[in-house]
């Protein structure tokens, strides 16, 4: 499957081959195109916390920007930041059993992470000096979302990479100074959940939003199937997503837009390996990234 901002017109291996800083592992194997336009804008010049695919998806998960806490990614200090505290994971079998744990930098319930193997609930990482999340190296899952939000020190998310599963949203908005993202190597597939009251389906999502020097993503690595929606938006120094090449399906909206510097080759290398749909619905848009690589 090929993506284009216009048109899905280009063999996977031309695509490829156009690549600058996309898809590098690729064998470059053709397939099929398939033509489509593609035209649901996601409103760029609607406010940035606006995400595609919730309205689809029947839920609003993937908005999680405008849920985190709201403000300028740059009303903290820029700098060296410090080392969050870590723990003996030989140690760490234990379940934490909390609704709601926020690591911020008015409140901050780390320590309820020692000796702890999985959280069940929600995990927020908003706003801490922290320049790193290796707190998060016992951790192997997640029942709820985590946050990641506006972090002005945070320039290694690796920490992530021991954890094996989430079950619910993962939002990744106005971390400032991070330039590589390579954590969330580990996950393999983010799937549904029954709403605890009605049993209604609840389909989770990824929303990268607004992180001002992410250069690649280059996490994800085992990443296959999400059941819920992918939001990759005004990343203005973004330019490979060569993290998600893995991907084999998506269950509702793909939005990869406003990112100017992002090569609509790295695009549609990851688009070449989408199994599941075969066509791009219309709801899927890559809008207003570069064109020209």
């Amino acid at each position: 499957m090929k993506l284009d901002a216009i048109k899905f017109g280009l063999t996977t291996a031309a695509a490829c081959a156009l690549a600058l800083v996309g898809c590098s592992g690729d064998d470059g194997e053709s397939e099929t195109t398939v033509a489509a336009t593609g035209s649901a804008d996601d409103g760029g010049t609607d406010s940035p916390g606006d995400d595609t695919g919730s309205e689809t998806a029947g839920d609003d998960a993937d908005d999680g920007a405008t849920d985190s806490p709201t403000g300028d990614a740059d009303d903290g200090p820029v700098g060296v930041g410090e080392d969050p505290p870590t723990f003996d994971c030989a140690a760490a079998t234990g379940t934490l059993d909390q609704k709601f744990v926020t690591i911020g930098d008015e409140f901050n319930d780390i320590d309820l992470l020692d000796g702890i193997r999985v959280i069940d609930g929600n995990l927020d990482i908003n706003r801490t000096n922290y320049n790193n999340l290796d707190f998060l190296l016992c951790i192997e899952e997640i029942t709820g979302d985590l946050t990641i939000f506006g972090n002005d020190f945070l320039v290694d998310a690796s920490g992530s990479n021991t954890m094996t599963v989430l079950g619910g949203d993962f939002v990744f908005t106005e971390n400032s100074v991070i330039e590589v993202f390579n954590g969330m190597t580990g996950v393999k597939e983010i799937a549904q959940s029954a709403d605890p009251d009605t049993g209604a389906p609840i389909y989770h999502s990824i929303v990268m939003n607004r992180n001002e020097t992410m250069v690649e993503i280059a996490g994800w690595d085992t990443l296959d199937l999400i059941f819920g929606n992918i939001t990759i938006r005004d990343n203005p120094s973004l330019t490979s997503i060569d993290g998600f090449k893995g991907l084999l399906g998506i269950g509702f909206t793909l939005a990869i837009t406003h990112n100017p510097e992002l090569c609509i080759s790295s695009v549609n290398c990851v688009g070449a390996g989408i199994e599941s749909p075969k066509v791009p619905p219309a709801s899927w848009t890559t809008t207003a990234n570069n064109e020209g690589c």
